[in-house]
């Protein structure tokens, strides 16, 4: 694997193979849910540590409480201390994410399959935060509006900057990196019980805390209820494909 071409490597970062690939896209329900929950539970932490009793909401819903009146993906409500925690600490784990891909190549499939999902939630995570301030339109209410208003617009633009290239840096790394030296083989369809599982439980724990959590200022309108069937839909799809996959094998052991 060391003479793959630059194209190759990139593409197999994100698609070691095609069935890699598809559950990568069938772990995105879950991936919602996961990184609203850690750029939730950071503000949480944030206030936490402020002195605050910080209410932890992180599901998407519409938010009726005074300073939002919109659709959030989550929120944490009396929320104190640096505003753009998420934001710069997702940052640096990203940076961290691309250090570790740069100079390790892990054999275990579970925790490259990890690192990789991980790292496009927080892509995803940064360029939905940051995005508008590249050309200074955040909007105010948000995190990095806020972060604009007190630390500066020419800061936070720079920063959205920053975010950016640090995420296209992938197409300059890539071709240094060592994480294709122990890819390991592709499997078939069947062979992703293990990842299916633990899709199933973060897609469970988030329909569970979707429906536990109250709050008045949540309002459980078109928003929740189009995230919250997604997970339900994701977490059934999970018990089918493992319910599929052992009837397989069992075929398969008698055939």
């Amino acid at each position: 694997m060391a003479s793959e071409s630059y194209g190759t490597r990139l593409q197999k970062f994100w698609a070691p193979n095609g069935w890699a690939f598809l559950w990568l896209v069938f772990g995105l329900m879950p991936l919602f849910f996961f990184q609203t929950f850690v750029h939730e539970g950071l503000h949480w932490l944030t206030a936490k540590l402020d002195g605050s009793d910080p209410n932890l909401i992180p599901f998407a819903h519409y938010n009726n409480s005074p300073g939002q009146m919109r659709n959030l993906n989550g929120i944490t409500l009396n929320a104190t201390g640096f505003v753009a925690t998420p934001q710069i600490v997702g940052l640096l784990l990203m940076i961290g994410l691309i250090v570790i891909v740069i100079f390790t190549s892990p054999r275990a499939r579970w925790l490259r399959t990890f690192l990789t999902w991980w790292y496009l939630g927080l892509i995803l995570d940064l360029l939905f935060n940051t995005g508008r301030g590249l050309f200074d339109a955040s909007n105010p209410l948000t995190d990095w509006g806020k972060f604009a208003a007190q630390y500066g617009h020419g800061l936070a633009t720079f920063l959205s900057w920053v975010i950016l290239l640090v995420v296209v840096s992938q197409l300059v790394w890539i071709a240094i990196s060592s994480w294709h030296v122990n890819r390991p083989p592709g499997v078939g369809f069947f062979d992703y019980r293990g990842l299916a599982i633990a899709y199933g439980v973060v897609s469970l724990i988030a329909v569970i805390a979707s429906w536990a959590i109250n709050d008045p200022s949540i309002d459980r309108n078109w928003w929740f209820w189009l995230v919250f069937l997604g997970q339900i839909a994701s977490f059934v799809w999970y018990a089918v494909y493992l319910y599929l996959a052992r009837s397989t094998e069992r075929s398969v052991a008698h055939a």
